[in-house]
């Protein structure tokens, strides 16, 4: 990708993989009037919650991939973003982004699409856990995970 320096796209990615991963709604119980519909993201603040993201270099384009959107609306879900998006993105708000800014958006819509994608699954880890986490905060997630998981087989 030319701009970037080793390792550098793959800690964007992990970033959107996280962000993906907190705005997914893990699979819901059978009965819809059992159904938790809101995301991890939100489960996780209503317990009191705020989870941590890991730190990135270059961090203006995910600031940039979150300002367009980090996917768009396709016929079957969330898709990610094209060349074309990015340029009517760039003509609206008036940036002209380096090329290769261009492409590690791209890279990290697809990366947010792959997991958005597989973290509807409850059973789903997270892609990354901060390094300090409280024992006390990893069994609120393990006791999260298996109520869903009871729930799912009713």
């Amino acid at each position: 990708m030319g701009q970037f320096q080793e390792g550098v796209l793959d800690e964007l990615k992990l970033y959107v993989r996280q962000s993906a991963w907190l705005a997914a709604t893990p699979g819901a119980p059978k009965k819809k009037d059992e159904q938790d519909r809101r995301c991890r993201l939100k489960r996780l603040q209503d317990r009191g919650s705020e989870p941590e993201l890991p730190p990135v270099e270059l961090g203006h384009l995910v600031d940039y991939l979150f300002e367009v959107g980090p996917v768009m609306q396709g016929g079957f879900g969330p898709v990610a973003l094209t060349h074309g998006e990015l340029r009517a993105w760039q003509d609206n708000v008036g940036l002209e982004l380096q090329p290769w800014e261009c492409r590690a958006l791209i890279q990290l819509s697809k990366a947010y699409c792959a997991e958005f994608a597989a973290a509807s699954d409850p059973a789903a880890p997270a892609p990354w856990v901060a390094p300090d986490v409280a024992p006390e905060e990893l069994a609120r997630v393990a006791d999260d995970l298996r109520e869903s998981m009871r729930r799912m087989a009713k």
